[in-house]
This record gives C-alpha cells, structure tokens and sequence, in this order.
C-alpha cells in the first residue's frame, strides 16, 4: 500500500470510567440505582485507497503502474496510475464519553458525545489537464465527525405473568471538513469546501416549469451576479450551480420497539426510522424522462400538459428527453420509517421435561426487514444506500425463519 518507509504507524487508545453510584453523595440518592461515567480517547489509521472511479483497491499506490497493450502486432506501455510515493496514514482521533444510568429499578439511560478527527486523508487529488493524468493519491485534508447517542429502556410493567419493556435510542451525525488543499473540490453533486460537510449539495436549481410550453426551467447567474432564470440547461451547469443548504446527512436516525412477555409467550417488535436529509431519486426522474409510452410513467398526472399548464413536473416529451436533467428537483427526503424486526416465541418450561434432563425448550419465529411503513415516494427505499441514490434495486430482503431452542440441565 504504501512505500515502505512510510507503512509503519503508531496508534493507541485508553479509557478510563467513574462508578459514581459508589460515591458517598450518591449513596442517598434512592432513585438512583446505578451510575457511571465513562470516557476514552483513541487513535486509528486507515490505508484503504481507491482507483478513481471504481470500488477497486489500489494496492501499490506509492507506484507508477502501467498497462501493458499492443499496436500493430507492437507491445505498448501506457501510464494506468501516477503514484505517490509520501502517501501514507490516513490518521484518526476519537474521543468519546458515555453516561449509563438506572433510575428508579425501571428505567436504563444512556447519554453519549463522540467525536473523531481524520487528518492527513487518503485521496485521489485532481490534477491539471496539461500533466496528462486526472489525479494521483496523495495525503491532503482533514475532517471532523461529531454527535450524540441517546438510548433509553423503561420496564413499563411488571408481574409474575406480564412483563413489558419499551425502548427507544437515537443518534445524529454532524460532518464538518476542516482543511483542503485548495478552496473547493467539486466530486459529483457534492462541493468540499472548508467549513462544510462533505455531504452538501452544489448542484443546478431547479425553479419549475414555463406554463407556457412546459419547458423544464433553472436558476443560473449571469454576468452581473444576478440569479436568474434560464431555460438552457448546459448555461445553469456551468454558471448557476449553488449549495443548496441541503445534506445527503440525516439530521437523526435512531428506532423504537417493545418486548413482551406474558406467562409463556414473548413478542418483540423493533422500528427503525430516519429524520432528515436529502437523496436523488435517479430512477423515478430517470423513468419521466423516457421516450416511449409515457403515459405509462408514475405520476404523469402530474407533468405538465397542454390541459395542466400549472403542473409541478415539466412535459414528459419523448422527442425532448432531456427535461429532467439533474438537478435539485430529484433531491427527495430521506425521512422513513420502518418495522425492522419482529419475533415471537413461546417457552415450555413444565416439570414435565425434567425426566429428559431439559430445562426449558422455546418454539420462536423471526421475521427481518418486515416493512417499509413510510418513504417520500413509493419505490423509493432510502435504506438501500447510504447517501440515499437510488439505483434501481429492489427493497431490502425480508427474510422469515423459525426454530427451536432446547436448554439442557
């Protein structure tokens, strides 16, 4: 990966934790059954680095590599990947503190802050035209990740045949880039600059439709600085590109559920939702734009007709498939809500079973993925991608299984 007087690396952790509840100020405290407060700081290196483009890793990195090809019944030797011979660590900082508590015999709290601090990232940093390569990977940037984590479980009730114990957690990510080489690297609709997350969106504005010809229309800024509108889309790519003050980050993601048990029977049921952030929904524009049979296309309806000149959509044209180019009217929320998880089970735990030395034998079913309950748009499964493009996929798999537990003496 890299040359090897740069591959070694030194990275360590500690931690440390305060059993409060063991304190004399504590101790008169009945409510409070248990605290402690822990933190830890720590430190990591990553050397996973890519060929530009691609999900494939590049091994030798701090190498020049070639290809080798033929012409003419000639071989020929053609430059693949400008290596970098300083790359080396990407390097990591956490820091972390948790609160855990249990209040009252009934409730468990947890409360946590974390932040982690990558210098020195791994990328592959664009290069000017005349040098004859796009980029070459090189050690440039930093970055800062930060958030809180909350979980709380409550034992509702409790009594010798019902047991019910609800649960709730959530957690927030905040994205920050903290040093560029340059003043902005623009990497698809994303522009990393200094201050911002490396999530935002800088893309073409959409500003709606011409309700006279149902044109698709966009935002640029001409000469004077002024925005304005525009119904030549390759004029918006080049000159009217904007941050959007929309993130491919959600603002929370987190779930709730409950387990239940009554005399034999348990039942647990997880949800999972998101809050927050935005995606590109490329398959659903992508079908407005075909060329044919377009009245077959989701939410026609919708698009602009010479009968519904105040449509939200402009004309699905099969000789003008170019009106939904990208742009911030395929960015779709990423706000979903889900059944993530159900099981269920019954426990025979009768004398009857002493005989066979067996304490206890548990029929159960296990259903995962159970339901997409909500999502901006149906097809539209956020939970398929981690910045939220869709690609076509179908949803994520829902798997059912059953079995048996038998627990020996």
């Amino acid at each position: 990966m890299f040359h090897p007087d740069e591959r070694w690396g030194i990275f360590w952790s500690a931690g440390v934790s305060w059993i409060m509840t063991n304190e004399q100020f504590l101790k008169n405290l009945s409510f409070i059954n248990y605290a402690k407060l822990a933190a830890n700081y720590g430190t990591s290196g990553n050397d996973r680095i890519f060929y530009p483009g691609t999900g494939t890793r590049n091994f030798v990195a701090y190498e020049n590599q070639y290809v080798i090809d033929e012409n003419n019944g000639a071989l020929t030797q053609s430059l693949y990947s400008l290596g970098g011979r300083e790359i080396t660590w990407e390097k990591s900082s956490s820091f972390g503190v948790n609160l855990e508590m249990r209040l009252f015999d009934k409730v468990n709290l947890g409360l946590g802050y974390y932040s982690r601090t990558s210098n020195d990232l791994l990328f592959d940093k664009p290069l000017q035209p005349s040098t004859g390569q796009n980029s070459r990977p090189e050690n440039f940037g930093s970055m800062k990740n930060s958030g809180v984590e909350a979980e709380i479980a409550w034992t509702a009730v409790e009594n010798e045949k019902l047991r019910v114990v609800l649960n709730a957690n959530l957690s927030t990510l905040k994205n920050e880039i903290t040093e560029l080489p340059r003043d902005s690297i623009q990497v698809g609709n994303y522009r990393r600059v200094v201050g911002r997350s490396a999530y935002d969106y800088f893309m073409v504005e959409s500003a709606g439709v011409n309700p006279a010809n149902g044109n698709a229309v966009y935002m640029t800024t001409d000469s004077n600085g002024n925005r304005v509108e525009t119904e030549d889309y390759s004029d918006a790519a080049t000159n009217g590109r904007v941050f959007l003050n929309k993130s491919a980050i959600p603002d929370v993601t987190g779930g709730f559920g409950a387990n239940i048990q009554y005399s034999g029977f348990d039942l647990g049921v997880q949800f999972a939702y998101q809050i927050g952030g935005y995606g590109l929904d490329n398959v659903y524009f992508g079908l407005l734009g075909i060329g044919t049979e377009v009245e077959n296309v989701p939410d026609y309806d919708k698009t602009w007709t010479i009968d519904n000149p105040t449509a939200s959509l402009p004309r699905v044209d099969p000789l003008v498939p170019n009106q939904y180019r990208n742009s911030d009217l395929r960015l779709t929320t990423l706000n979903y809500l889900s059944l993530a998880n159900i099981n269920f089970g019954y426990t025979f735990d009768n004398d009857n079973l002493d005989k066979y030395n067996i304490d206890s034998i548990r029929l159960y079913g296990i259903v995962n993925n159970a339901s997409l309950l909500y999502s901006a748009r149906q097809g539209y499964d956020p939970r398929l991608n981690s910045l939220g493009v869709s690609s076509g996929e179908y949803g994520a798999n829902r798997t059912m299984s059953v079995g048996i537990n038998i627990k020996l003496r």
